[in-house]
């Protein structure tokens, strides 16, 4: 495609990047096909590029990781390719530059998780200080809902592949738990929330101590009482207050 002819002939003009990448973006949450296609023609090289050479201009890393993450989401193939390309640490670079842009925390946690999903990537994940990072960037922004989830997410495919890295997540308890304690009726969050911790709680005492700490034990029971009627929160919530209780 011509954006992606543009991208490879001006690699340093911010502009050009920023519009490129908002439009593999757009074809790569659209439709799979185009994600397919954008990869044929080298999309994701240049999209991570792109977060390489321009790491400090935040409009272009707005829109790259999300471009990327529409690349990568739903399609094996695509995670390959990036990660073959130098996404994790490219990503994990973006964190530590923008500490304090959400979009760009979101996104970049989103692409993270994608990733993790896959065993043989945790190690290199976790060589790179990704879970750490993850860790401190939930505590730093607990009212992300967006954030927590998928932050949980990552650490929950983290501790699943090694479960002796849940010691490690230990200090994200807490700001999970603050996140389900504000939004008690978001459902998503809750259930992926609540299994992560439940995944914690069961290899970790810390983590069972530290959700203890925070009122783990009455913010369960108020997203209990608060959604009686959806059996998906209710099965997830009465597992985890089974792991406090034991």
């Amino acid at each position: 495609p011509l954006v992606v002819s543009a991208m490879s002939a001006f690699p340093n003009d911010v502009d050009i990047q920023e519009s490129s990448c908002i439009v593999l973006r757009n074809l790569g949450s659209l439709n799979s096909e185009a994600a397919v296609e954008i990869c044929s023609e080298e999309g994701i090289n240049f999209i991570v590029k792109a977060m390489q050479n321009l790491s400090d201009c935040t409009p272009t890393q707005r829109a790259s990781c999300g471009a990327l993450w529409a690349c990568i989401h739903d399609s094996d193939v695509n995670c390959r390719i990036a990660v073959s390309l130098g996404a994790i640490d490219a990503v994990i670079c973006l964190v530590l530059v923008h500490p304090s842009d959400v979009f760009i925390l979101e996104n970049a946690i989103m692409i993270l998780e994608s990733l993790s999903s896959f065993k043989e990537y945790v190690k290199q994940i976790v060589d790179a200080g990704g879970i750490s990072l993850v860790v401190e960037t939930m505590r730093s922004h607990p009212s992300s809902t967006k954030l927590i989830r998928h932050g949980s997410i990552f650490i929950a495919n983290l501790t699943q592949a090694y479960s002796s890295l849940s010691d490690e997540a230990v200090r994200c308890v807490t700001a999970i738990i603050r996140c389900i304690d504000e939004n008690p009726t978001l459902v998503e969050l809750i259930v992926d929330c609540s299994r992560t911790l439940h995944s914690l709680v069961s290899h970790s005492r810390k983590c069972k101590d530290r959700l203890l700490a925070a009122n783990g034990l009455g913010v369960v029971e108020k997203i209990i009482n608060q959604n009686a009627s959806i059996q998906q929160v209710n099965d997830c919530a009465h597992l985890l207050l089974d792991d406090i209780l034991q």
